[in-house]
């Protein structure tokens, strides 16, 4: 009895232990538990945001990161198993499972001040005020737009501050400290409209084109099961532009 009892004193650990293991392993099956990278761009940033509450809600044991990077940079990224999921610029590559998510157009921000001298993009005192844009290598597809829209409107800055991140240009024009071209569908939500006018790009019928779309892409061979249960999630909370039947929502190994 003395051997039995000390028997199962050594061996109650173990058995502890493996049902905690076998139990973690079924969760991280069923996407209850594991981890998420993300990266995203601010153009996604409302349609990301209603995935990861309604996500949060229903799997909270799965941890995320999040990387806020360009288009341009996620993509191989995703490729390389950097990241899980991709909020970037649409269309993107074939090889990659996708979903059109937003949309979004350049958008004129500045100060409210100014609300008398610059009603629109075409108002002269827009070409002598300083404009706050990010810099190149931070956001090269959109530097790219906002450098279209200067072009077309024959706007050359006598001052450009570069910037970091997005946050921060708005911060500098709620300080007066110049003009800003931003996304317009993240700009909206963020700004106190007694300190920031925001005026919507649109693009000429002819011409250059001032806005864009952003998909949802992932690896179609990527069986982790916390990707899986985000998918699910994110199909029913983001109510997307209309897309091409053919890159909605096809998960690889799952059926239509």
């Amino acid at each position: 009895m003395f051997l039995h009892q000390a028997y199962l004193r050594e061996v109650s650990p173990l058995i502890e232990e493996a049902e905690r293991v076998w139990a973690r392993g079924l969760s991280m099956a069923s996407g209850d538990t594991g981890r998420l990278a993300i990266g995203f761009t601010f153009s996604a940033l409302e349609g990301m945001t209603h995935a990861l509450l309604a996500f949060r809600q229903s799997h909270p044991g799965v941890e995320l990161s999040f990387e806020d990077i360009s288009s341009q940079a996620q993509i191989p990224m995703l490729r390389e198993k950097r990241l899980d999921v991709a909020f970037a610029r649409w269309p993107g590559p074939p090889d990659l499972g996708a979903r059109l998510v937003a949309g979004d157009r350049l958008a004129l921000v500045y100060p409210a001040e100014l609300g008398g001298v610059i009603t629109s993009a075409d108002s002269p005192a827009l070409a002598v005020q300083p404009f706050i844009r990010l810099k190149p290598s931070i956001a090269p597809g959109f530097e790219g737009t906002v450098q279209r829209f200067l072009d077309w409107k024959g706007i050359r800055p006598q001052t450009t501050h570069r910037v970091n991140e997005s946050l921060v240009q708005l911060r500098m024009v709620e300080a007066g400290l110049g003009v800003a071209l931003m996304h317009a569908s993240a700009v909206s939500h963020l700004i106190d409209p007694q300190r920031i006018i925001v005026r919507e790009i649109e693009s000429p019928p002819s011409g250059p084109v001032f806005d864009w779309q952003t998909g949802l892409y992932w690896r179609k061979d990527d069986r982790n099961p916390a990707l899986r249960a985000f998918l699910r999630v994110a199909r029913d909370a983001i109510v997307a532009p209309e897309a091409p039947k053919s890159r909605e929502w096809k998960f690889s190994h799952d059926r239509p």
